[in-house]
């Protein structure tokens, strides 16, 4: 479920002409990322919006690890 902070931010983002075009081709098109190096730069822009991930400070306790 959408807070009202969300759905404020994506009403307004739809009042963003070239926000919404560019709405409307990734859900067309998907995301083409052609080099490593874009595929970085979308992780590291993916990263300022959503922050950082969460890194777990021990590992998972398992007969299966192999690492």
């Amino acid at each position: 479920m959408l807070t009202k902070n969300d759905s404020r931010d994506m009403l307004k983002d739809s009042l963003d002409a070239e926000k919404r075009d560019n709405f409307r081709i990734a859900g067309r098109e998907g995301i083409k990322l052609s080099t490593f190096d874009e595929y970085l730069h979308f992780l590291e822009k993916t990263q300022e919006v959503f922050g950082s991930f969460p890194v777990k400070p021990a590992p998972t306790p398992s007969s299966k690890n192999k690492l």
